[in-house]
């Protein structure tokens, strides 16, 4: 029961976090809210939870393990969908194991196909493939994003929760 509670703070701490950051870039880096871009970021970016995040299961020293997944948007240009996700990422990371009053929250991606070496963002497609060859069932759901589907990742993935 702490574990689950432990659980849905993170993802509400990560998604929160992921507004926050992917609102800043969609308003050209303006703080103001209402600067917003008419045309929408070329991609949408999810964070998948892994083990023990992934499994409900946190406890109070755990760090979130994750993978981030993105989904560009159509007439997007791939690479600059890409390398947008990967700077969302970053930031994101870097905004919640920045010095404050709270705790930092790492966040992991190592547990990502080919752990460091694989590269820190996948499109919805290059996941699908992955796992299409690789994979073997594990604890991964989708925690946050905007335009996330646990639908489309349990059939990239091939889970089915």
């Amino acid at each position: 029961m702490l574990g689950r509670a432990l659980t849905d703070v993170t993802a509400a701490t990560i998604e929160a976090a992921l507004s926050a950051v992917v609102g800043f870039r969609a308003a050209g880096g303006s703080a103001d809210p209402c600067a917003a871009l008419s045309d929408p970021l070329p991609t949408r970016l999810a964070v998948v939870a892994m083990g023990r995040f992934g499994g409900g299961e946190l406890g109070y020293g755990s760090d979130a393990d994750v993978m981030f997944v993105h989904e560009p948007r159509a007439g997007a240009d791939e690479h600059e969908a890409t390398a947008l996700a990967f700077e969302l990422a970053n930031e994101l990371r870097r905004q919640l194991q920045a010095p404050a009053t709270d705790p930092p929250l790492v966040i992991d991606a190592d547990l990502r196909p080919e752990g460091r070496q694989g590269p820190l963002v996948r499109s919805l497609a290059s996941y699908a493939e992955y796992y299409k060859r690789w994979s073997r069932s594990g604890s991964r759901r989708p925690c946050c994003g905007r335009g996330r589907s646990p639908a489309r990742w349990a059939w990239a993935s091939g889970s089915s929760s």
